[in-house]
């Protein structure tokens, strides 16, 4: 009876696993189901206006050869993370020539479906846990003035156009938690979007070859926040980049974004377009076209790490960064780490670290048409530039009216930081003495060598005790974020500190005694506090204070154990001290109090 069942189930699952569908009829609609999958398709199909295809979770659809699946009415793909939808074509051979069709499929293109004839109403068409690939089409998965939400899904090994959005003022283009991996397009870029508004976070973009952009934003609002951007690379010689803004008002958010190579631009351009970039860790990009003694390079290449431009002189351009770390870097023309040319930009909270490049290792500013900028609590450190060495390392700046440089940290003065070929043409608008000058800004662990080659993704930038940078900014006019780029309180001292990092408390160490005897550290938390505090320590001997600002001691009690707690609630909210007395040692820690 045991040997029936078993037969008879295996007999099942072989006639399930051998049930497929074939397409042949021009339109398509109902539901697809694991039942009948795989879908064999063998010619273009559409989804008519008024119509719906719906998809389940595990269903296979392959294509026999370079047709299209066209979406007038609606679409419904939605797989899981165990049951993915997949979209792919029988044959990929001849898939890497770029000259002929063979090898791929033709994509999926949702056509208008926004105007007249539906009311203006919104789709519910939906894309979710898919996986498309040997696409081989100049649009890919393309939307025509129709919104849509892509989520969980990856588009991968798709030659020529990966995605194609053209939406409307009115329209909204979102994608999340999306891979877009091992594509490439030899005459244009990966994924574009045409105006409307458009909303990818927490994306992964890696691998790409394109002869311009990966990404290509155009004539749109956006929001580019919490992704990853990694080793993407851009063939043509045109200007292009990982990531491309034209015409846009961009907020650039808490991206990573490295080891991408461009042959004009860095990995982050922006182009007559105004843009807050905040956040961002920028590092290990290259830009390699070099001076071909046009005239004209500046104006199309420049800047390993970001680019920020506008090509008119007229005002309404303007772009602001802030708490990004932008290190090792490189560009073959200049700006290893950021070139500026003809724009309004405002670098505030920034750390520019190693980065390399022609003119300028760490910042190129051009500014012809007399656009303001300005330059405040950034750290500039051990940048270099091929053209003339220390003195021109961190900043190359030929042309800069209206130009303020305040509260930063340096190895060297203003003057000299600039260099004298050419000299500096501009007018200052600040102080330039505020700044702190000084051999190491007192970074825990950073990179230690100008350059790509060395990585960054393991250093720790934040500040060490001691460090000249601590509370030694000026938050004027900054429009300081309340955290800095390790998301901390922006606030632990008196004045806001120099660079992307605040001061954390929790690298506190030993104040050393006479004896040069290192002693371990304190640890302060939760930071900030509401309650309770916690105060660990080394040893169960001595006291611990908690002092106010004024330096005047709120609680005092004998520790009794290496873990010692204090009841905080009820106290003013503010900036307080932890310290603890053993004998001659001595060890502090701030406090943040809600």
């Amino acid at each position: 009876m045991k040997k029936s069942v078993l037969f008879l189930f295996a007999g099942a699952f072989a006639l399930n696993a051998l049930a497929a569908t074939n397409i042949t009829t021009p339109t398509v609609s109902g539901n697809w189901t694991v039942s009948g999958s795989p879908y064999k398709v063998f010619n273009n199909i559409i989804v008519n206006t008024g119509s719906y295809l719906y998809i389940a979770p595990g269903v296979e659809v392959i294509f026999q050869g370079d047709y299209r699946l066209t979406v007038a009415g609606g679409m419904r793909a939605v797989g899981t993370a165990a049951q993915p939808i997949l979209f792919h074509v029988q044959d990929t051979t001849g898939w890497y020539n770029p000259a002929t069709t063979n090898g791929g499929w033709g994509g999926i293109f949702f056509d208008t479906y926004y105007g007249v004839y539906h009311g203006y109403a919104p789709d519910s068409s939906t894309f979710e846990y898919c996986r498309v690939y040997d696409m081989k089409s100049d649009d890919g998965f393309a939307l025509f003035y129709r919104a849509m939400h892509i989520k969980n899904c990856e588009f991968f090994h798709n030659n020529k156009r990966t995605i194609a959005v053209n939406l409307n003022s009115v329209l909204t283009f979102e994608m999340s938690n999306c891979k877009i991996y091992n594509n490439r397009n030899n005459s244009n870029m990966i994924v574009s979007v045409l105006e409307g508004t458009t909303n990818i976070h927490d994306c992964e973009l890696f691998n790409n070859v394109a002869s311009t952009n990966c990404i290509s934003i155009f004539n749109g609002t956006v929001i580019f926040k919490n992704n990853k951007l990694y080793k993407n690379r851009q063939t043509g010689i045109t200007p292009g980049s990982a990531l491309m803004f034209n015409g846009c008002t961009a907020l650039i958010e808490k991206n990573t974004v490295y080891e991408n190579v461009a042959t004009m631009n860095g990995p982050i351009a922006l182009w007559d377009s105004r843009g807050d970039v905040v956040g961002n860790y920028v590092c290990n990009n290259q830009s390699t076209a070099i001076d071909d003694g046009s005239g004209t390079c500046g104006s199309v290449q420049g800047g390993g790490g970001i680019r920020l431009q506008s090509s008119t002189a007229p005002a309404g351009y303007s772009y602001t960064l802030r708490n990004n770390i932008v290190a090792n870097n490189d560009a073959a023309f200049g700006g290893g780490g950021i070139y500026i040319m003809d724009a309004e930009a405002y670098l505030y909270n920034n750390l520019i670290i190693n980065n390399t490049g022609y003119f300028g290792g760490g910042v190129y500013m051009s500014n012809a048409f007399g656009k303001p900028a300005a330059f405040k609590n950034n750290i500039f450190y051990n940048n270099v530039s091929y053209h003339g060495g220390a003195d021109t390392a961190d900043l190359f700046i030929p042309m800069a009216a209206n130009f303020g440089f305040d509260h930063n940290w340096c190895r060297s003065t203003f003057s000299r930081n600039l260099g004298t070929s050419p000299a500096f043409t501009g007018t200052l608008t600040s102080d330039t003495a505020t700044n702190v000058i000084g051999a190491l800004p007192g970074i825990k662990a950073p990179t230690n060598t100008p350059g790509c080659s060395v990585l960054a993704n393991s250093a720790d930038f934040r500040l060490k005790p001691g460090s000249a940078c601590i509370d030694a900014g000026d938050t004027t006019g900054t429009m300081t974020p309340a955290t800095d780029y390790y998301g901390n309180a922006r606030f632990f001292g008196s004045k806001v500190d120099i660079g992307a990092c605040e001061f954390d408390p929790a690298l506190i160490t030993a104040i050393v005694p006479s004896n040069d005897k290192k002693q371990p550290g304190l640890s302060v938390y939760p930071n900030p506090a509401v309650d309770y505090v916690f105060i660990e320590l080394p040893m169960a001997k001595g006291t611990v204070s908690l002092v106010d600002i004024s330096g005047r001691i709120i609680v005092q009690k004998s520790v009794t154990n290496k873990i010692t707690d204090i009841l905080v609630h009820g106290l003013p909210s503010g900036v307080y001290q932890c310290i603890w007395n053993h004998s001659s040692e001595t060890l502090s820690g701030k406090i943040v109090i809600e």
